[in-house]
């Protein structure tokens, strides 16, 4: 697969570190299940290189619709690739990089209470309430898929056992909280939980490829430190954090000066 990378901007020299982070501020629009490595390298970058670097995290389908709105971002993490195609059909992209990808899991809570085996335990007395994200959603679109190519959907939302949640963190929460038996996310969610134990991963031609697509938003051009925070979530610190969290980075490191 080719692999996009860019020539960074050079910083313009600004009279002061307020003046600096009044003009070189950046805000990434990041996919809900990437906020907490995302926050890091934020924080890792802002200290070393004195630039106020922002966070928004949130379904990917709002923050892309926010984008197209006009709503002020300059790059966009989105959880898979027809999202971020949807912002730049809206001429809003300056250009689209595969960054990350990551497995589809079924999460139970700690312990296993409703003593759920496999897949078909899904739509069996065990299963009251499936946690999942709204369709729209890229963790919700992947459920979907795997669930209806198991011939498992219609069952499940004709009883209805499916709770939908407005992006993947929310779904996993049901499950840390008890408020559902099982849920599915991706695998580097269920890393941040201890309340919660992975069962299993889905076989992954049960579902399209998911794909963390970075999008450097056309509004980058007002903010060069967008640019070097982009190349930053290319670099070899990156590449060797994402891996830790249990994402596959699907890039080589370039690293960021």
């Amino acid at each position: 697969m080719a692999i996009c990378y860019f020539v960074p901007l050079l910083l313009a020299g600004c009279s002061s570190s307020a003046d600096r982070s009044a003009q070189s501020g950046v805000l990434i629009s990041a996919a809900a299940s990437t906020r907490d490595v995302m926050e890091e390298l934020a924080a890792d970058f802002s200290d070393k290189q004195q630039l106020d670097v922002r966070v928004n995290s949130g379904a990917s389908s709002a923050l892309a619709r926010q984008i197209i709105e006009g709503a002020p971002a300059h790059l966009f993490l989105s959880a898979n690739r027809d999202w971020a195609e949807e912002v730049e059909k809206e001429g809003r992209a300056a250009q689209i990089i595969p960054l990350l990808s990551s497995r589809l899991v079924v999460v139970v809570p700690k312990g296993n209470p409703a003593g759920i085996d496999g897949a078909a335990d899904l739509y069996s007395d065990k299963v009251k309430i499936l946690a999942l994200a709204e369709s729209q959603v890229p963790a919700g679109k992947y459920a979907d898929e795997v669930l209806g190519k198991l011939q498992l959907l219609s069952s499940l939302e004709a009883s209805r056992r499916i709770v939908r949640a407005s992006d993947v963190r929310t779904a996993l929460r049901f499950v840390q909280h008890r408020e559902a038996d099982a849920a599915i996310v991706y695998a580097t969610d269920a890393k941040i939980s201890s309340d919660v134990e992975v069962l299993f991963a889905f076989d992954e031609r049960l579902h399209s490829k998911i794909e963390y697509t970075l999008v450097i938003l056309t509004s980058a051009k007002e903010r060069p430190g967008a640019l070097e925070f982009a190349k930053f979530l290319q670099s070899s610190q990156a590449h060797v954090r994402y891996k830790q969290l249990g994402f596959t980075p699907l890039f080589e490191p370039v690293d960021a000066k």
